[in-house]
This record gives structure tokens, sequence and C-alpha cells, in this order.
């Protein structure tokens, strides 16, 4: 009889002795076995098949066993088979006490009787619903995580919890590593485990106690270690800079440790953002808040919400820090006894980035550099007060007053530092230390008029700010044509200065103002090679990406052939490379044709003259520089990749009437009227396949926004996208309800 308790240490032992007996191998040392209660010579196969006994209930568990007419519940091995529950009971037929029907049998079968001595457990059903609000999970967030209930067995005395739930342990920790880039996935991995940890937790509380065991599948932890991993997801869920939180360097891009006490978990922030990049109009910030969003309305929620995970560098670096943001910034923090040193300062969430900045730094002395004059690097200094910083470093050729964005001044900003005098105003070539280490300033005016590249020479890092372009994400940086000479220059100068051509580079990574990762220090040259790829070949080198950008790739240093650039995109991800490895492995460079007018632009009608929109009942076609837009081959046509690969058109803005326009590719260009067109790769910046909108436009050609109705019903199309509103919606404070497939207002 073997007790279900002690399997596992009957598999060990028996194991033992098949070994030292070498029951496996040629030089077997045995031919016959005498048991205690045995008083015939057995053979030597007999251990083997107790083993198969023993195997057979710890493969398939207790279902295993037959019950035979004696009352046992037994598995029986014949001859080397596991006997089937029918062919058990046939050997107890003639009412014998063993499964043998004749001596000369008793010497082919070995019988083990297990017994089932383990508590008796009762099913009780964690609610996935519970969990999710335990999470702090907005609606519109649960229904995507979708956490469906957990059914789980309890031991009546509360020693063990059995569920099939993966949470890990403290010896083999979770590891979310995803690779899918649809919009706030990391984020959406990371409170769905959340909410597998409550439904246990909520289960150990009402059950359990400090000593319980939970069987996760075939996966063993404890009582502790749940507790000490709800805890850590709370810190994480709340961006608690206390948790420790560093930086994953056994990796590429933006992955993470964090660790509480016997709890570990390894996970990744996607490089569109942990919430989503708002200025492309993809943020999930509004199902986070649970409070009304679009394009503007995030911005907004971002401002007011915006977190920071606070991530240690400093087993590499010492006294390096990340401030990785829930969209897409990442201030970096360098500290020492006495000083601390931030490169640039965001612009989203500037209430709490100032007072995580203040309860991290303590009483050291803050200084702060920016990068450029573009407001999402330095806006979140107006939420500094004038005492709390020591001196900003900012360009001596950067403005201080003027217009900024979002209906500000730089005056707002910039005036009460400078009466203030704590401006410290930077010139190429400048060194400076600061908390320990070196820094010199690469001017560049590339980006903006007296930006900068920032060198810590300490630890051989290039921060580049914009200047070597903000991402990969979405096409990378945006190069005007008429800008490419400037950006060639200022590259070839940074290049030189950083030695990156020769055997003295100075430095090994690049951390760029929209990455938070440490980038190879090829990234900058391959930048060039894609300026360079257009300096010689025209716009002609640009391939139109699925997205929508018009871009150069290179790719280990090889510039990718239009075939090659658009298989980057075929798993619809939004960024030019199919894995986060590869991601160190790109650079892109969206190009603009910004270039001046060199012929006529504006509306044509079919024999060429120049018109005006108020014409109905005739075609009418859209020229740029005197050439007619929107037909087959027009390098920004969208393509729609949802069944096949279609040149649908593209869509225009004409300032003289301030209104957007489709030109329909299969109509040779003519302006759509009166139709209704679905849009695929706008903000969201989700499955190309899948995402999109549906837009209309009138009978003159212009897109319908606000309300319109025909004869099907009432519509409602979004005030700045032109977007079929579809569900339910407040316009004006009033709530109205859209059909879900065909918009109509119910």
């Amino acid at each position: 009889t073997v007790a279900l308790s002690q399997l596992d240490n009957w598999i060990e032992e028996v194991d033992k002795s098949i070994e030292v007996l070498k029951l496996n191998t040629e030089e077997r040392r045995i031919d016959y076995i005498i048991g205690g209660h045995t008083n015939h010579l057995n053979t030597w196969e007999f251990e083997m098949w107790v083993r198969q006994c023993l195997q057979e209930v710890k493969d398939k568990g207790y279902d295993a066993v037959t019950q035979n007419p004696i009352g046992q519940n037994t598995v029986v091995v014949k001859d080397g088979k596991v006997l089937t529950p029918e062919e058990n009971l046939a050997e107890f037929l003639d009412g014998t006490p063993v499964p043998a029907i004749s001596d000369e049998e008793v010497t082919h079968v070995a019988s083990v009787n297990f017994r089932d001595d383990r508590p008796k457990t009762v099913e009780v059903t964690a609610s996935g619903k519970e969990a999710m609000e335990a999470a702090g999970m907005k609606e519109a967030v649960q229904e995507i995580v979708n956490t469906p209930d957990a059914v789980m067995q309890v031991t009546e005395n509360g020693s063990d919890i059995f569920t099939e739930l993966n949470v890990g342990t403290a010896d083999e920790p979770v590891t979310l590593d995803d690779n899918n880039y649809v919009t706030g996935y990391s984020y959406y991995n990371v409170m769905d485990l959340t909410a597998k940890v409550k439904q246990i937790k909520s289960v150990l509380d009402e059950y359990g106690n400090e000593n319980t065991v939970i069987h996760c599948g075939e996966k063993v932890t404890t009582a502790a270690y749940i507790n000490d991993l709800n805890e850590l997801l709370d810190k994480l869920n709340a961006f608690d800079h206390t948790l420790s939180l560093k930086y994953d360097f056994t990796k590429a891009e933006s992955n993470y440790i964090a660790e509480n006490r016997s709890a570990k978990l390894n996970f990744h922030v996607q490089i569109n953002g942990y919430w989503g990049y708002d200025l492309a109009g993809d943020s999930i910030i509004d199902k986070v808040t649970g409070e009304p969003g679009g394009y503007i309305e995030n911005q907004q929620l971002n401002n007011r919400y915006a977190q920071y995970f606070f991530v240690d560098m400093t087993e590499k670096f010492e006294g390096m820090y990340e401030l990785n943001d829930t969209d897409l910034q990442n201030p970096v923090l360098f500290m020492n006894d006495k000083e601390a040193f931030i490169i640039d300062v965001d612009f989203r969430g500037g209430e709490n980035f100032v007072s995580k900045v203040k309860d991290i730094i303590g009483g050291r002395d803050l200084y702060i550099y920016i990068t450029h004059s573009h407001g999402d690097h330095f806006i979140n200094l107006k939420d500094f007060d004038v005492d709390d910083v020591a001196g900003i470093y900012y360009g001596e050729h950067e403005p201080v007053s003027g217009p900024g964005i979002e209906g500000t001044t730089m005056d707002e900003i910039w005036q009460r530092w400078v009466e203030a005098d704590k401006l410290i105003r930077y010139t190429d070539g400048m060194q400076f230390e600061r908390a320990g280490k070196q820094f010199e300033v690469i001017e560049m005016d590339n980006h903006s008029p007296g930006g900068s590249q920032l060198l810590d020479i300490t630890d051989r890092i290039l921060f580049s700010g914009d200047t070597i372009g903000a991402q990969t994400f979405k096409g990378g940086t945006s190069v005007g044509l008429s800008q490419l000479d400037n950006w060639i220059e200022e590259l070839d100068k940074s290049i030189e200065v950083l030695k990156l051509n020769s055997e003295d580079r100075r430095i090994d990574y690049i951390i760029g103002g929209h990455t938070a990762y440490l980038n190879t220090w090829e990234f900058e040259l391959w930048v060039r090679q894609c300026l360079q790829e257009v300096k010689d070949k025209g716009y002609e080198a640009v391939t139109r990406n699925p997205i929508g950008q018009n871009t150069v790739v290179v790719k280990d240093g090889k510039v990718l052939t239009p075939e090659e650039n658009l298989a980057e995109f075929l798993d619809g991800t939004p960024v030019p490379a199919i894995s986060d490895e590869e991601v160190t492995h790109v650079a892109s460079v969206n190009f603009r044709d910004d270039r001046q007018p060199v012929g006529y632009t504006g509306f044509k009608d079919e024999e060429g003259n120049e018109v005006t929109l108020k014409v109905v009942d005739e075609n009418l076609y859209w020229y740029e520089n005197g050439e007619r837009q929107g037909v087959y081959g027009d390098k920004l046509n969208i393509w729609d990749t949802q069944y096949d690969r279609i040149e649908r058109g593209r869509e225009i803005y004409d300032p003289n009437t301030d209104a957007w326009y489709w030109l329909d590719a299969n109509a040779e260009g003519a302006v759509a009227r009166d139709k209704e067109v679905w849009m695929p790769y706008i903000f969201q910046g989700e499955d190309p396949a899948t995402e999109g909108k549906w837009v209309r436009y009138d009978r003159y050609g212009q897109m319908v926004k606000g309300w319109y109705a025909n004869d099907n019903g009432v519509y409602y199309y979004d005030l700045i996208t032109g977007a079929m509103l579809k569900g339910t919606h407040v316009i004006n404070g009033k709530t109205y309800t859209f059909d879900t497939l065909t918009g109509i207002m119910n």
C-alpha cells in the first residue's frame, strides 16, 4: 500500500534502488528478488513494474486506480504492461485475493494498492470581476482584460489550495515578455497577472493561513510568495518609487525586474509606451482613468494623470536611474551624495513627476539639463518651485520667449528662471561635472535652433534628445526634404566628435528622448545612412509603408529594399521591426516632401481648368506642383491590407477651403463625393488589418464633421478626426448611443 502523500518519496527511493542495481543497463547486478512477504524467487523485473505502477498514478492522478472486488484501489502491471480497468478486474474473476489466476503468473505481475490520504477538498470560485475591481481596473480595461472566474480546490483544514492559475513561484518568477504592439498591451498583461494574483489571494485570505501551500498547476508556492507578489503588483500599479525596479541588461529594449521579498516579476514596456503615445493619438489613458477620451482629450488626461516608473540602472552605471513615463518620454536621473542631475523633464503628469523627483532626491541639490526647446522636453518645469532647482542648463541659442505649444508661450515657462538667475546657457563643446559624472555638450540645430546632444563621458552614453530621431515607432523621426542637407551636416559633426568611425569611439550606447532603452551606438550611423539614401536617390528612395509613413529603413547597416521594408510590417506592428530584439538593430527615418511648390497646387476639372470646390456635377482633381495626385502610384496613397494589397487613394487638406478631401485612386484620383470611406492606419496605431475609421465626404467632397443625416438615419462624426462614432458617447453633455456596426443613432 502506498499513500498518495508519500508517492514522490516512493518514486525517489525506488529510482535510487534501480540506479544502484543498474536494472536499466546491460550491467544489471541481480537476477532475482525475494521480498519480505514473498517466499519465492521473483523476477528481477518486479521492481521495474512497481515503478511503472507509481508513475501511472503520478502522471494520471488517483483516477488511474481501479477498485477491485476485494476493495483495493490498485494499479497492476503484467509483463511490463499497465492493465486497463477491465483487464485488472478480469484477474480477480475467480475470487482470488491476488491479481493472478495461476502460480506461474505470480512472477509476471506487480500490483500496488494506493490510498488517498490527502485532506478532503471543497470547491470555491474566485470572482474575476471582483479581482479586476480589486486591481483598480476601470470598466473599459475590464472588458479588454476580461479575467474569468477561477474555480479552485481548497482543503478543509486550509493546508492546500489547488488552482490552474499560473502566477509563478519564488524560484520560477513570471516573465511578461510580450511582442505585441497593440496599444497598451504591456499594461494589460500586468493587469491580467494582478487580477489572477488577487483571485488566489482572496481564496487564501478566506480559507488559508500563513502555512498554506498553493498548487498552481504543476508548480508549488507558498502563502508568503502570494502575499509578496500581491504587494509587488500593488506597488507597481501605483508607480511606487520605493519598489525595487531594475533595468534588465540581459535583454534588448525596455525590460525590467521588479522584486519584493520572495516575489519577483520580469516585465516589459513596449516601444510605443505603457499607456500608448498620445501625440500619435493612440493612448489608452481614457480607458485607464475611465474618463471620456479622444485625440485632444487624451493629451489633457495625460497632462493630469501620466505616471513614471523609477528604474534602477546602477548595476551597470553608478548613480543612474530612468524615469520612464507611461506615454513615450524618458527623463534620466543621476545622483551622488550631494547632487541630482536630470536630463529633460517631460511634459505629461507634471505634478506626479515633480513629487516623485522630490521624494527620490531628498535634500540633494537639483540641476536640470534641457536638450532642446520643444515643449515635450521641458513643460514640466512649470511644476517646480524656483527654490527647488539649483540650476537649469539650456541652449545659448534656444528661445526663452515667444509662442509655445498648446496655446502657451515660452515666457510662461522660462522668464521666472531667467529672473531667478537659474539658467546656465550651454554652448557647443562645453564640459561640466554633475552628480559625479563628466558631461560634454554637442550643439546641433537640425531639430531645434540651438538644441543638443549630451555626452556622458564617464559612462560612454550619448543622450541624443531628438537630434537623431525620436523613435522607430511609427516610422521614426520626421525629416523634411528642405532640411536634408542640414541634418546631414549636423550628424556628420556629431559623428566626428564622437569618433564613431574610428577605433577611438567615445560611446557604447545611445538613449534617445523617446526611447527608454540602451540603443546601440551604431544607431546614429544608420540614421545617417537613411539620410544619404535620399540625398543620393531623391524622394524616389522612400517606401510608403502600411501605416502611411514614407520611410527609409536601415537594418544592421543595410538599407532595406521596398519589399524588405514592407515585409517588416506584415505582422501589423507600427514599428519597422518584428521583435523587441530587432528594435536595437533598426533605424528608420520618415521623410516629408516640404519643398516649395514649383507648379500649380489646387483643384482642376477634367479639362484641366483651375476651379473651386463649389461644383457638384463633374469630376474634380487635386494637383500639387502641377501633378495630379491620388492616382495609382502616388507615394502618399493608402494601401488596404485587410483582404488584399489594394491601392485605395489618399486624403488631402485644402487650406483655401479649410477642409479634407478623399482622392479615389480607382477613379484616376477624382475627389470622392457623397461617399463613405474606410480609412485605415489612423491615430490608434493598432493592427492595420482591423483598425481605422469610417469617414464621410459630402456633395462637395469635404469631410463631414459633426451631425449628419440621410435616408438611412442620423450619424455623428468626430469634430477632430472625422471618425464615425459607434457605441455610447457624450456629446455636448448629452449621452447618445450609435449602432456598433452601422453608426446609425439608436
